[in-house]
Protein backbone atom coordinates (compact mmCIF):
# COMPACT_ATOMS: atom_id res chain seq x y z
CA UNK A 1 0.00 0.00 0.00
CA UNK A 2 3.29 2.20 1.02
CA UNK A 3 3.97 1.87 -3.33
CA UNK A 4 0.42 2.29 -3.88
CA UNK A 5 0.48 5.78 -1.93
CA UNK A 6 3.79 6.87 -3.64
CA UNK A 7 1.69 6.26 -7.02
CA UNK A 8 3.00 3.50 -8.23
CA UNK A 9 0.06 1.91 -10.49
CA UNK A 10 1.26 -1.89 -10.76
CA UNK A 11 1.17 -1.95 -6.46
CA UNK A 12 -2.30 -0.77 -7.35
CA UNK A 13 -2.66 -3.55 -9.85
CA UNK A 14 -1.62 -5.64 -7.80
CA UNK A 15 -3.66 -4.90 -4.81
CA UNK A 16 -6.73 -5.27 -7.03
CA UNK A 17 -5.38 -8.78 -7.76
CA UNK A 18 -4.87 -9.82 -4.43
CA UNK A 19 -7.59 -8.15 -2.49
CA UNK A 20 -10.61 -8.21 -5.21
CA UNK A 21 -12.07 -11.48 -4.04
CA UNK A 22 -11.33 -10.93 -0.50
CA UNK A 23 -13.36 -7.66 -0.40
CA UNK A 24 -16.14 -8.98 -2.84
CA UNK A 25 -16.51 -12.21 -0.67
CA UNK A 26 -16.80 -10.27 2.04
CA UNK A 27 -19.61 -7.59 0.67
CA UNK A 28 -21.58 -10.68 -0.45
CA UNK A 29 -21.75 -12.09 2.88
CA UNK A 30 -23.32 -8.66 3.77
CA UNK A 31 -25.58 -7.58 0.89
CA UNK A 32 -26.49 -11.14 -0.35
CA UNK A 33 -25.87 -10.14 -4.13
CA UNK A 34 -23.22 -10.82 -6.25
CA UNK A 35 -23.76 -7.95 -8.54
CA UNK A 36 -23.94 -5.44 -5.88
CA UNK A 37 -20.92 -6.86 -4.00
CA UNK A 38 -18.81 -6.45 -6.94
CA UNK A 39 -20.21 -3.12 -7.45
CA UNK A 40 -19.04 -2.44 -3.74
CA UNK A 41 -15.76 -3.81 -4.15
CA UNK A 42 -15.19 -1.64 -7.28
CA UNK A 43 -16.46 1.34 -4.84
CA UNK A 44 -14.14 0.36 -1.81
CA UNK A 45 -10.91 0.12 -4.54
CA UNK A 46 -11.65 3.96 -6.23
CA UNK A 47 -11.85 5.04 -2.24
CA UNK A 48 -9.02 3.43 -1.59
CA UNK A 49 -7.18 4.78 -4.97
CA UNK A 50 -8.81 8.34 -3.72
CA UNK A 51 -7.32 7.73 0.06
CA UNK A 52 -3.81 6.79 -1.02
CA UNK A 53 -2.25 9.79 -0.77
CA UNK A 54 -3.00 9.93 2.76
CA UNK A 55 -2.38 6.38 3.89
CA UNK A 56 -0.26 6.05 7.38
CA UNK A 57 0.37 2.33 8.31
CA UNK A 58 -1.47 2.53 11.66
CA UNK A 59 -3.61 -0.75 11.43
CA UNK A 60 -3.19 -4.22 9.44
CA UNK A 61 -3.75 -3.21 5.60
CA UNK A 62 -6.56 -6.03 5.44
CA UNK A 63 -7.82 -4.55 8.78
CA UNK A 64 -7.97 -1.08 6.55
CA UNK A 65 -9.49 -2.74 3.63
CA UNK A 66 -12.44 -4.31 5.56
CA UNK A 67 -12.83 -1.11 7.35
CA UNK A 68 -13.69 0.59 4.29
CA UNK A 69 -15.65 -2.14 2.56
CA UNK A 70 -18.14 -2.13 6.04
CA UNK A 71 -18.60 1.66 5.74
CA UNK A 72 -19.49 1.10 2.23
CA UNK A 73 -21.99 -1.93 3.15
CA UNK A 74 -23.19 0.38 5.63
CA UNK A 75 -23.62 2.94 3.65
CA UNK A 76 -25.77 0.39 0.98
CA UNK A 77 -27.74 -0.90 3.58
CA UNK A 78 -29.47 2.61 4.55
CA UNK A 79 -29.48 3.42 0.92
CA UNK A 80 -31.09 0.00 0.25
CA UNK A 81 -33.72 0.35 3.34
CA UNK A 82 -34.85 3.58 1.84
CA UNK A 83 -35.57 2.31 -1.57
CA UNK A 84 -36.85 -0.89 -0.52
CA UNK A 85 -40.68 -0.24 -0.87
CA UNK A 86 -43.34 -3.15 -1.82
CA UNK A 87 -46.49 -2.06 -3.54
CA UNK A 88 -49.61 -3.49 -1.83
CA UNK A 89 -51.50 -2.91 -5.65
CA UNK A 90 -48.12 -4.49 -7.33
CA UNK A 91 -49.22 -7.48 -9.28
CA UNK A 92 -47.98 -10.73 -7.81
CA UNK A 93 -45.97 -12.32 -10.53
CA UNK A 94 -46.55 -16.06 -10.16
CA UNK A 95 -43.36 -18.36 -10.64
CA UNK A 96 -41.09 -15.29 -9.83
CA UNK A 97 -38.03 -15.62 -6.90
CA UNK A 98 -36.17 -18.47 -6.28
CA UNK A 99 -34.53 -20.36 -9.11
CA UNK A 100 -35.12 -24.19 -6.53
CA UNK A 101 -38.98 -23.18 -6.72
CA UNK A 102 -39.16 -23.01 -10.30
CA UNK A 103 -37.08 -25.57 -10.91
CA UNK A 104 -39.82 -27.63 -8.54
CA UNK A 105 -42.50 -26.07 -10.47
CA UNK A 106 -41.30 -27.39 -13.99
CA UNK A 107 -41.35 -30.92 -12.18
CA UNK A 108 -37.39 -30.81 -11.41
CA UNK A 109 -37.24 -33.01 -8.06
CA UNK A 110 -33.83 -32.25 -6.12
CA UNK A 111 -32.86 -35.03 -3.95
CA UNK A 112 -34.44 -34.72 -0.20
CA UNK A 113 -30.99 -34.20 1.20
CA UNK A 114 -29.73 -31.59 -1.08
CA UNK A 115 -33.15 -29.36 -0.71
CA UNK A 116 -32.85 -30.09 3.49
CA UNK A 117 -29.24 -29.15 2.42
CA UNK A 118 -30.56 -25.22 0.91
CA UNK A 119 -32.95 -25.06 2.97
CA UNK A 120 -31.04 -25.12 6.51
CA UNK A 121 -28.69 -22.77 4.55
CA UNK A 122 -31.69 -20.44 3.40
CA UNK A 123 -32.86 -20.49 7.21
CA UNK A 124 -29.11 -19.56 8.73
CA UNK A 125 -29.00 -16.50 5.88
CA UNK A 126 -32.33 -15.22 7.16
CA UNK A 127 -31.48 -15.91 10.63
CA UNK A 128 -27.93 -13.88 9.91
CA UNK A 129 -29.92 -11.00 8.20
CA UNK A 130 -32.57 -10.43 10.95
CA UNK A 131 -29.56 -9.39 13.06
CA UNK A 132 -28.78 -5.85 14.01
CA UNK A 133 -25.99 -4.19 11.43
CA UNK A 134 -22.94 -4.54 13.72
CA UNK A 135 -24.08 -8.35 15.22
CA UNK A 136 -23.78 -9.12 12.10
CA UNK A 137 -20.82 -7.49 10.61
CA UNK A 138 -18.85 -8.74 13.81
CA UNK A 139 -19.84 -12.99 13.05
CA UNK A 140 -19.26 -12.35 9.50
CA UNK A 141 -15.72 -10.33 10.47
CA UNK A 142 -14.89 -13.39 12.57
CA UNK A 143 -16.71 -17.03 10.98
CA UNK A 144 -15.59 -15.74 7.48
CA UNK A 145 -12.88 -13.42 7.26
CA UNK A 146 -11.11 -14.65 10.26
CA UNK A 147 -10.10 -11.36 12.36
CA UNK A 148 -9.72 -11.39 15.75
CA UNK A 149 -11.39 -9.17 18.37
CA UNK A 150 -8.97 -7.01 17.99
CA UNK A 151 -8.95 -6.19 14.54
CA UNK A 152 -12.89 -6.67 14.28
CA UNK A 153 -12.58 -3.73 16.81
CA UNK A 154 -10.52 -1.49 14.77
CA UNK A 155 -12.95 -2.60 11.96
CA UNK A 156 -16.61 -1.51 13.87
CA UNK A 157 -14.51 1.15 15.61
CA UNK A 158 -15.46 -0.37 19.31
CA UNK A 159 -13.47 -1.80 22.03
CA UNK A 160 -12.79 -5.66 21.99
CA UNK A 161 -14.78 -5.89 25.23
CA UNK A 162 -17.81 -4.46 22.72
CA UNK A 163 -16.77 -7.00 19.73
CA UNK A 164 -17.45 -9.81 22.66
CA UNK A 165 -20.32 -8.80 23.75
CA UNK A 166 -21.29 -8.05 19.93
CA UNK A 167 -21.14 -11.82 19.17
CA UNK A 168 -22.32 -13.08 22.40
CA UNK A 169 -26.31 -11.49 21.46
CA UNK A 170 -25.62 -12.78 17.80
CA UNK A 171 -25.03 -15.95 18.93
CA UNK A 172 -27.74 -15.93 20.97
CA UNK A 173 -30.36 -14.30 18.43
CA UNK A 174 -29.53 -16.78 16.06
CA UNK A 175 -29.53 -19.87 18.68
CA UNK A 176 -33.10 -18.19 19.34
CA UNK A 177 -34.09 -17.33 15.96
CA UNK A 178 -32.95 -21.12 14.21
CA UNK A 179 -34.66 -22.81 17.91
CA UNK A 180 -37.57 -20.73 16.45
CA UNK A 181 -37.26 -22.39 12.91
CA UNK A 182 -37.27 -26.10 14.37
CA UNK A 183 -33.09 -26.04 13.50
CA UNK A 184 -31.07 -27.05 16.08
CA UNK A 185 -27.60 -25.22 16.85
Amino acid sequence: MLRVRDGDEAAFEELVRRKARFMINFAYRFVGSRPQAEDLAQEAFLKILQAAPRYQPTARLDTWLMTIVVNLCRNWQRRDRMRRHVSLDAPVVEGSGDARIAALEAGARPASEGLERDERARSVRAALESLPRNQRLAVILLRWENLSYAEIADVLDVTPKAVKSLLNRARANLRERLAREGMET
